[in-house]
């Protein structure tokens, strides 16, 4: 599979083309300016990450406290806990961040009586 083409590139590519084929210097000029607007907007979005990995998840040390030797599945986790902004999603998502915790299946019985497998949790 080829590799994708950047905008950033594009604009580039095309300055490039323009300076060495003798076109309208203010066609590169706004080329060049596009190129910059774009590499401002990368080490923006590159801060707002960095700024946002830095806080502290809620969530997280809560996760790990419900976790113990018994295996426990994601939706026990969320009943348990009782956190209303937390869900299944969040909490497997979170899980993974957590060190020290390993993934098995059981096997339980749903509400017709059928013997299904889930993931659950467990301290390593």
């Amino acid at each position: 599979m080829a590799k994708k083409i950047t905008a950033r590139e594009n604009y580039i590519a095309i300055a490039e083309f323009v300076r060495a084929n003798g076109g309208d210097e203010a066609w590169a000029a706004f080329l060049d300016a596009q190129v910059t607007k774009l590499d401002a907007k990368a080490e923006k979005a590159k801060a707002k990450r960095a700024e946002k990995a830095a806080e502290p998840d809620p969530f997280i040390e809560a996760i790990a406290d419900a976790i113990g030797d018994e295996p426990i599945t994601a939706d026990e986790i969320v009943a348990k806990l009782g956190i209303e902004d937390l869900t299944k999603n969040k909490v497997t998502a979170r899980i993974g961040k957590i060190e020290g915790v390993e993934k098995v299946d059981i096997k339980v019985e749903n509400a017709e009586g059928k013997t299904v497998k889930r993931v659950a949790y467990v301290k390593a």
